[in-house]
């Protein structure tokens, strides 16, 4: 199969699989919410309700077509930059989602002022059992260990043969396979993937922390069950999480091998190169979509039976403010300097939230842009 066609299938099944998660969101967050504002969950199959989320959908839906067709046209015009197109399409369609998401928000803001909702800004977010979730013994630690012998493993191969290196080190390739950029052979150079590698590692590793450590809402009426779903939650996402992190680093690892060994009929073979490409766009995407669609925001989709957390010893507290849609900007983004929790439940997308209001998250957001910022310099410049 011509290697631009390739490319171009993974980009509409990529374009494809985003606008079904984009579209299916109002379905799997908390009935509770309704675009990041907090509704009464009994008001959240009205049909107005129903209309705005229908509405969203659609719209995510043409946007979906309309991506199509632009990858269409950049495969017939342009099939040279059929990368680069795979490498900014996600920029692009996240922020189509978010000018369709913005009038829903307002909306729905709208909707709960004339209807006049009255909703508690107390919410239920701690319990005596979720106190296990700080001490991380749950974090499922071996993922990362194995990330972590591969990415020493490799950083001690590289040094290895570092003396028979050549002075030139090929770091790029064409779409038929041909070397067409060298890099100089110093250690920075040789060690640039274990050390990407390992940063790699480390984002996941922290992700992973997050999902343990985010507090997540109580449902008041049935605490029990909602803390056994929230066990649910933790387990699906933190094997998840760390089995993509193994994932990544083998294919850094085998990446960084191609630059080490180009010679070599394993690790410079084409079949190899897209195994891993054609894994990561096509299987580990239609994973992480059943998990969290069957999982829903914080376990609230998953079936817990009765028996299972009949017994379980929940004593609720209450906190303050989390609740209230004045700390919520654009139902998007946390900032309560009142509250003392740095990691939240988010309100619509990834279950996991910020508050925004604390300087190490702020600080954290800046590094997080500016490292994006410069891997996608980095990477521009290696695909042009």
């Amino acid at each position: 199969m011509n290697e631009y066609l390739t490319l171009f299938l993974i980009n509409v099944f990529m374009i494809f699989l985003m606008g079904t998660l984009f579209a299916a969101m109002p379905y799997f967050v908390r009935k509770s919410f309704l675009f990041g504002v907090k509704i009464p969950i009994k008001e959240s199959n009205t049909k107005t309700i129903v209309i705005l989320r229908r509405r969203y959908s659609s719209c995510i839906t043409m946007i979906t077509f309309l991506m199509f067709a632009v990858a269409l046209m950049q495969h017939l015009i342009a099939p040279q930059m059929t990368i680069l197109f795979m490498l900014y399409m996600p920029l692009l369609f996240i922020l189509l989602v978010f000018l369709v998401y913005y009038p829903c928000w307002r909306a729905a803001m709208k909707l709960k002022e004339i209807n006049g909702w009255k909703v508690n800004n107390v919410q239920y977010a701690e319990t005596h059992s979720a106190n296990a979730r700080g001490d991380l013994r749950h974090l499922p630690a071996f993922w990362y260990v194995l990330s972590l012998v591969i990415v020493v493993a490799s950083a001690a191969i590289t040094l290895h043969f570092y003396p028979q290196l050549p002075n030139q080190l090929p770091v790029h390739w064409s779409i038929d396979g041909t070397v067409n950029r060298y890099v100089e052979k110093n250690m920075l150079n040789v060690l640039m993937m274990p050390l990407m590698n390992l940063g790699m590692i480390i984002i996941f590793f922290i992700t992973g922390i997050g999902i343990e450590k985010s507090k997540l809402q109580i449902d008041a009426e049935q605490p029990a069950r909602s803390f056994a779903q929230h066990r649910v939650y933790r387990k699906r996402y933190g094997h998840m999480i760390g089995a993509l992190t193994l994932f990544v680093a083998l294919m850094f690892a085998v990446l960084g091998f191609r630059t080490i060994f180009p010679e070599s009929a394993f690790f410079a073979s084409d079949i190899v190169l897209w195994g891993f490409i054609g894994v990561s766009v096509l299987v580990l995407p239609i994973v992480i979509v059943v998990i969290v669609m069957r999982t829903g925001q914080g376990g609230c989709k998953v079936k817990i039976d009765a028996d299972t957390f009949a017994a379980e010893d929940v004593n609720i507290t209450m906190v303050s403010g989390r609740g209230d849609d004045k700390f919520w900007k654009l139902g998007l983004f946390y900032v309560n300097k009142g509250d003392a929790a740095y990691i939240v439940e988010d309100r619509f997308g990834s279950n996991i939230g910020f508050n925004f209001a604390k300087p190490i998250v702020q600080l954290g957001t800046i590094l997080l842009i500016t490292g994006l910022i410069a891997l996608y310099v980095w990477m521009t410049m290696m695909f042009i």
